[in-house]
């Protein structure tokens, strides 16, 4: 099976063009490195809306028409058979996720979804079709936005009633079914840990087609409630699927139900929603060389759906649930066994059916994807650098002033801090680095950067310039005080790479 190959290079400038900057302003830079191969594991766990410093988002330009720039979650990105694409994005300037599905055929973006409550809590899953011309294209693609506990003890045991929002976007109509649902959270205890159960049932709903323009997300005409602008809310998987080698070629999988958290304690409980498990529900795990598979553990007993193998190929293995199961956050499903000749069968494409563990994704746990692997490059890291004679920054990279920063950092100890003041007829300013021996990147396909502004800082566009052909980042706000990164694709750059 061939790899694929991709890279990154950076030779020669980081070049800032023809704007006017007041007074000293300046930006750090991060590391720069290059990535051959691109694989996209499934992110686990909760991540948060602003994004925090571990969950991988990276600022796009603005996507719903506010005039601010926002995240998106690459990680969380999924293409089906056809291309047709689904994205997280947090939105900036308004603290809240929004779920958009792209069609390949048209280009059209649609609105799928979104977290429109303050602190809220999102489940979401997408299921694809299983047989006929559209099989491997996504079916139908799921959301849910809840409430979160609330924060006295007491309401827990009460009954006390909560408001939330389900989406549901079926891709072939491009229909959109948004239901508003009242809710309550419920304590159960189950395995010796308490759960913090969320419970709801149907109180509205309304079924149209999916909006083009984010505000055009509606209910009934009615604006849906917008989430607080200094709230944080969280979101999840459906569930995860995790791989566990035991010998070579003999793996175990084990579903994962999502969880926001909490110890189990009565006054801490696991906090999450139940995911149900239907009789006819299916998962399939994709890989290489399989010869045979086996249900074991708790995966065989009544309470976790009674699975059985249904189907078996040297390229995917499909398993049964016979009974109606529900499980708990956090509770573990297993083991799924199949046998492989195959050594790396970790990281390989899953998908599941069923109205609440429905999802599409890549497995996590030992083990390599066999379809394409990822390996990283690092062009500099600036760690290198010291206050000695011949071994400082600006001895390497030349132009504008730079300077090492120790105390604002992406990672490592170190970044580049660049300084500018272009008054008094400067238009540009300019720092730059050429390698004394030639380097040959041409089997590269990204470079990717990571860039730290300051408040202080106004207008102006960064710009990266590679062996003399520049790219502006226009979605670069110099201005911002967080970590935003960069990626150019060096296959768009018409020059040469060796």
């Amino acid at each position: 099976m061939s790899k694929q190959r991709t890279l990154c290079r950076i030779e020669s400038w980081v070049r800032f063009p023809r704007y006017l900057f007041p007074l000293t302003e300046y930006f750090l830079l991060a590391a720069i490195g290059g990535l051959l191969g691109v694989s996209v594991p499934l992110y686990a766990g909760p991540i948060s809306c602003p994004p925090g410093p571990k969950d991988g988002a990276r600022v796009v330009g603005d996507v719903n028409g506010d005039g601010v720039n926002d995240w998106i979650f690459p990680k969380l990105t999924q293409t089906d058979k056809t291309g047709n694409k689904v994205e997280l994005f947090c939105l900036k300037g308004r603290a809240m996720f929004a779920r958009r599905y792209t069609d390949k055929a048209t280009g059209k973006s649609y609105w799928v979804g979104g977290c429109f409550l303050p602190n809220g809590l999102n489940k979401s899953s997408k299921e694809k079709v299983k047989a006929g011309p559209k099989k491997g294209d996504w079916k139908k693609i799921d959301s849910l936005n809840y409430e979160p506990p609330p924060k006295d003890e007491k309401d827990w045991h009460s009954g006390h009633r909560l408001k939330d929002w389900h989406f549901m976007f079926y891709p072939n109509t491009k229909l959109l079914t948004i239901w508003k649902t009242s809710g309550w959270y419920e304590p159960v205890q189950k395995h010796g840990k308490w759960r913090l159960i969320y419970k709801f049932q149907k109180v509205g709903t309304e079924t149209r087609l999916a909006p083009e323009k984010f505000d055009d997300l509606k209910y009934k005409g009615k604006s849906l409630t917008v989430a607080c602008t200094d709230c944080r809310g969280l979101s999840t998987g459906n569930i995860s699927l995790v791989s566990r080698s035991i010998t070579p070629g003999e793996w175990d999988f084990e579903f994962i139900i999502p969880s926001f958290g909490g110890t189990g304690t009565e006054g801490d409980p696991i906090i999450g929603t139940i995911a149900r498990i239907n009789a006819g529900d299916t998962l399939t795990i994709g890989g290489e060389y399989i010869t045979g598979a086996e249900v074991h553990g708790d995966a065989v007993t009544p309470s976790c759906g009674e699975w059985t193998v249904l189907d078996v190929t040297p390229d995917e293995v499909t398993f049964g649930a016979t009974v109606d199961a529900n499980m708990m956050p956090a509770d573990i499903v297993g083991s799924f066994h199949i046998s492989s000749n195959f050594m790396d069968i970790g990281l390989v494409p899953w998908d599941s059916t069923g109205m609440d563990i429905c999802y599409a994704g890549a497995v996590e746990g030992p083990g390599k994807l066999y379809e394409m692997e990822e390996v990283r490059t690092l062009v500099d890291g600036f760690e290198s650098y010291t206050d000695d004679l011949g071994n400082r920054i600006f001895e390497t990279w030349t132009g504008s002033s730079v300077d090492i920063d120790s105390v604002t950092v992406y990672e490592g100890a170190q970044s580049l801090k660049f300084g500018y003041d272009n008054t008094e007829g400067i238009t540009e300013s300019v720092a730059f680095r050429t390698f004394e021996s030639p380097m040959d990147w041409s089997d590269y396909d990204m470079l990717s950067m990571c860039i730290h502004g300051d408040p202080n800082n106004t207008g102006g566009q960064f710009f990266v310039q590679v062996n003399g052909e520049i790219r502006a980042h226009s979605t670069v706000d110099l201005s911002e005080a967080g970590w935003q990164q960069v990626e150019i694709d060096l296959n768009s750059l018409d020059t040469d790479l060796e």
